[in-house]
C-alpha cells in the first residue's frame, strides 16, 4: 500500500522513525530544482509553538550552487532554503508570506548524499541537510541539523524528514513530511 502525504502527517512517531531508519534518501538529481510543501509533525504542545510561531506548514526548495547552469544530472551537492507559509492545517493551500511575489526565505541550507561524520551520522542512507551556513543566525536556523529519506521507494514525491535542533545541553527533534509542490522559480 502507498503512503500518503495526509497518513504521514498523522503518523505516530514510532512509525516514522522506523521508516527513517529503513528507508533511503532521494537521489539529489530527484529534488533538485523543485519545491517540496512541508508539514512538522507535532504534539499538540509543540504545535501551539510553533503555530504561535508560524513554523507549522513550510515550503522546502532544493537548487544546484549555480542556478543559472542548467540542472546536473546527478549533482553532488545542493542548496536551498525554506520559504514562509500562512498557517493552515494539511488539506489547506499552502500559500507563502508576506505573498506569493515575495515570499520570505529563511533558513538556508547545504544538501548532501549523506552526513560523512564518524559516530554522528544517526541516518546513513538519508540525505543531510546542513544550515550551519555563514547566511544562518540562531534564529533563522544555524542549529539545524535534518535527515530525509523517501520512505515509498515507488514514490519519489513523497519524503519524510526528521529535524535536530543542537541547542548545546540538549537536541529536541521534529519529524516533517515533504511532497513534491512545483518546480523551483524562486
Amino acid at each position: 500500500m502507498a503512503l500518503t502525504f495526509k497518513e504521514l502527517s498523522h503518523a505516530p512517531r514510532s512509525q516514522l522513525e522506523g521508516l527513517m531508519k529503513d528507508s533511503k534518501g532521494p537521489a539529489l538529481g530527484s529534488i533538485a530544482g523543485y519545491e517540496f510543501r512541508g508539514f512538522n509533525v507535532l504534539y499538540p504542545h509543540e504545535k501551539a509553538v510553533m503555530w504561535i510561531l508560524g513554523n507549522v506548514r513550510f515550503i522546502k526548495c532544493f537548487f544546484p550552487e549555480d542556478r543559472t547552469a542548467p540542472l546536473p544530472k546527478d549533482p553532488t551537492e545542493l542548496r536551498g532554503y525554506n520559504l514562509k507559509v500562512k498557517n493552515g492545517g494539511v488539506d489547506d493551500p499552502w500559500s507563502t508570506t508576506p505573498n506569493e511575489a515575495t515570499p520570505t526565505k529563511i533558513g538556508r541550507y547545504k544538501v548532501y548524499p549523506s552526513r560523512n561524520l564518524p559516530g554522528k551520522n544517526l541516518y546513513p542512507n538519508a540525505v543531510f541537510l546542513d544550515y550551519a551556513q555563514p547566511e544562518n543566525n540562531l534564529f533563522s536556523g544555524s542549529t539545524i541539523q535534518d535527515y530525509l529519506v523517501q520512505p515509498d521507494p515507488q514514490n519519489p514525491d513523497l519524503l519524510l524528514g526528521k529535524a535536530f535542533t543542537n541547542l548545546w545541553v540538549m537536541t529536541p527533534a521534529t519529524y516533517f513530511i515533504l511532497e513534491r509542490l512545483q518546480p523551483h522559480t524562486r
